[in-house]
């Protein structure tokens, strides 16, 4: 019975060898291949048009990213993501949506390479992870249950100590989702300084000066009061608009001398109102508005 069960394995690991070696099986292909279905069925992605591949193709190119990127596209929105599935696999993606402008849609190409080029796609996988939270959960639970059942060793009351617990419990519960959202805050922010970077870098001002206006534009007409700071897991639009602006400076433009003197292919709409925006809402890089204000 042994020689036979040797014999079987023997002969199906020789099978996987042969066709791994015509090319028939390749286990590392089959996880990709499945991977690329799970994350098409997440996003409502598909392949992507020949036009969005050459835009994204290009953009990791000019950014000198070698790690594996497959790249899709969804309808449904104006955004774009990375995902992987950094436990099953290295393989990451990049889904883009194509409910914007070609010009919107380079922008945020090069803002989720800066989460690929800095490393952030797996750990906001593992963030967004359900073990993850539960683990969390119950390391709160158990701080505030250890808080309450140590008081009560020495206080003996059992009321007053319960809910000493639960209101630890409920404060580290609070401060690690805090830490987190600073933490996915600065992810973010490194990606803008990443995008814009890459994009003046790389001959893209246009889409730079365009990001930067989107930013101002939803900051203007934003009817909801933005939430705190420390409560958001992304920078308020004002603050990655004056990223950009800095962006621009430390690469040799005068924001005062830019806004006169814009540059002549840029969208009509951007070109009429990114100059009053600037003036208007970061009035701290236009030296002629400061002048005026003296």
């Amino acid at each position: 019975m042994g020689v036979r069960m040797n014999r079987f394995i023997a002969f199906f690991l020789t099978l996987g060898l042969s066709l791994n070696a015509c090319g028939m099986y390749n286990p590392q292909a089959e996880i990709v291949r499945k991977i690329t279905d799970d994350i098409k069925k997440e996003y409502q992605a598909e392949e992507p048009w020949q036009e969005i591949n050459d835009i994204a193709q290009k953009a990791i190119k000019d950014c000198g990213i070698t790690k594996p990127i497959t790249i899709l596209q969804t309808h449904g929105t104006d955004n774009a993501y990375t995902a992987s599935k950094a436990k099953m696999h290295p393989q990451e993606f990049l889904i883009i949506g194509t409910k914007a402008t070609i010009d919107q849609i380079i922008a945020t190409t090069y803002h989720e390479l800066g989460h690929v080029a800095n490393g952030d796609v797996a750990v906001k996988q593992r963030i967004s992870d359900d073990h993850f939270k539960w683990s969390f959960k119950g390391l709160s639970t158990s701080v505030g249950l250890g808080t309450g059942l140590v008081l009560n060793k020495y206080l003996k009351k059992p009321l007053a100590c319960t809910a000493v617990g639960g209101l630890t419990a409920f404060s580290t519960m609070l401060a690690g989702a805090m830490s987190l959202l600073y933490k996915q805050r600065i992810m973010e922010q490194k990606a803008d300084v990443f995008a814009y970077e890459n994009l003046i870098k790389n001959g893209h001002l246009n889409n730079a000066i365009g990001m930067i206006s989107d930013y101002l534009y939803t900051h203007e007409f934003n009817d909801l009061r933005p939430l705190p700071i420390v409560l958001c897991d992304h920078p308020h639009d004002i603050e990655r608009a004056k990223t950009g602006l800095d962006i621009l400076q430390k690469n040799g433009f005068n924001i005062s001398h830019l806004i006169k003197n814009l540059p002549h292919d840029l969208n009509d709409g951007i070109k009429t109102h990114f100059p009053d925006q600037v003036r208007r809402f970061c009035p701290e890089f236009c030296v002629e508005k400061q002048e005026e204000l003296k």
